[in-house]
């Protein structure tokens, strides 16, 4: 039986970059290979944890998000729910996102989880991303899909319609 794949965008699109978790999944909705694998799309806007309510049963969990960390703008980190309890990283929704994946796997509904987060420079108000992060778009689209690919095409459950 065919598995569920939801891919989460998370941001608020009037805090500049903040808002490039959301513009990813607009931009991911536009690839064949995604759509291949039946991944369903939802925009959780700044609502994390209300979003992770709403899609439930889902058997593998994407999730797309701004991270405020140490690195470069842009750089693309590949985090796993547990890394979320570390000091080390601060996702822009860490709160509401920690509370409900250990919401989750208290209710033993965790599913398989993969975290990517875009280490963003503006989150002030406004429209539009920075320039930095808007011309690595492409290249954090491309690096993110090869990673979903990856990961699915492994998994016989979540084989690609032909």
């Amino acid at each position: 039986m065919k598995r569920r794949v939801l891919l989460l965008g998370l941001g608020n699109i009037l805090r500049r970059d903040e808002g490039v978790g959301v513009i990813l999944l607009e931009e991911l909705k536009k690839e064949e290979s995604l759509r291949r694998y039946k991944v369903e799309f939802i925009d959780g806007g700044t609502a994390s944890h209300e979003a992770l309510y709403e899609v439930q049963p889902v058997d593998f969990l994407i999730i797309i998000d701004a991270l405020k960390d140490k690195g470069s703008p842009g750089s693309l980190h590949i985090i796993k729910p547990e890394d979320l309890f570390s000091e080390q990283m601060v996702d822009l929704h860490q709160i509401n996102l920690l509370q409900a994946l250990k919401w989750m796997r208290m209710e033993g509904r965790l599913p398989e989880v993969l975290i990517f987060g875009i280490e963003v420079k503006n989150v002030s108000w406004g429209e539009g991303l920075s320039s930095e992060i808007g011309q690595k778009l492409p290249v954090i689209k491309e690096r993110i899909v090869q990673e979903i690919e990856n990961v699915l095409s492994k998994r016989g459950e979540f084989a690609a319609l032909k």
